[in-house]
């Protein structure tokens, strides 16, 4: 596609696009090499689902969500191996899910191997929330290996799952902000309400700034 959505554009108040397993794989866009959710769009993902090997030249290589009312919820399943690519990387944005807009919620599921230039794993200017999963081994050139969170009306609420791990190929890496950058924006990281969830953020690598967590911006804040 020269536009939206390589392999799936969901757009629209009625449109709902569930995928419980099978595959999204090898397909290209300017927006969502995989799936873009636009206009009050919604996208469910869960089981055994994958979205892979897609590839975009600016915005979402794997999801791309880029309207105020539109969904995406995880609740299972990979995106895999996506790239946001273009001239080695510049100006590309979440090589596995990119928020331009509307929510992106997180439950279950693995964002691993993905890559841009910001926000390997995810790019978000809007709402961003995990409660469980995990963000592993993504790479941005530049900042946010796994997450990256820009602007003020950007906000990454993480209540459980993880970013990085132990194992030497879940490092998410980038030259700012391996696992996490926040730059003018908000991240707020805590356990669950009932205590049983317990997010974490190890064994990311920076080149230069903030294996872990990066933080910059006089306006963004770490909670």
């Amino acid at each position: 596609a020269t536009e939206n959505g390589g392999g799936v554009y969901v757009i629209g108040s009625s449109s709902t696009f569930e995928m419980t397993g099978g595959s999204i794989t090898g397909n290209n866009a300017a927006y969502g090499g995989g799936v873009c959710v636009s206009k009050n769009g919604s996208f469910e993902m869960s089981g055994s689902s994958c979205i892979t090997n897609n590839k975009v030249d600016s915005y979402g290589g794997g999801v791309n969500i880029n309207y105020a009312s539109a969904t995406f919820t995880m609740k299972g399943g990979s995106i895999t191996g996506n790239n946001a690519y273009k001239s080695d990387y510049i100006s590309t944005f979440g090589g596995g899910v990119c928020v331009g807009n509307g929510t992106f919620t997180m439950t279950d599921g693995s964002i691993t191997g993905n890559n841009a230039a910001y926000g390997g794993g995810v790019y978000t200017v809007n709402e961003f929330k995990m409660t469980g999963g995990s963000i592993t081994g993504n790479n941005a050139t530049e900042n946010g290996g796994g997450v990256y969170v820009v602007g003020s009306s950007s906000t990454f609420k993480m209540t459980g799952g993880s970013i990085g791990g132990t194992n030497e190929n879940d490092a998410n890496t980038a030259d700012r902000g391996g696992g996490v950058c926040v730059d003018c924006g908000k991240f707020t990281m805590s356990a669950s309400a009932d205590g049983q969830n317990i997010p974490s953020i190890t064994g990311n690598k920076a080149t230069e700034n903030g294996g872990g967590v990066y933080v910059i911006g006089s306006s963004s804040t770490f909670e």
